[in-house]
């Protein structure tokens, strides 16, 4: 069973090649969402990494 929408003409939804396309198209957006969500977690995680280190360096140059 494809996951074209209900909502989409009957003929998108009867026709196997457009609803491969669809569905091919479909994973390759999530895969790229999820790319992109790991690379932004990835920079938070480093942020942060980058933000203690200031704030130790800050307390060692008041001290």
């Amino acid at each position: 069973m494809t996951s074209v929408p209900l909502h989409a003409p009957y003929e998108v939804r009867r026709s196997r090649k457009i609803a491969a396309a669809y569905d091919r198209t479909h994973l390759q957006l999530k895969l790229e969402v999820a790319r992109k969500e790991a690379a932004l977690a990835q920079m938070e995680f480093e942020l942060g990494l980058i933000v203690e280190h200031a704030m130790r360096r800050s307390q060692e140059t008041i001290l």
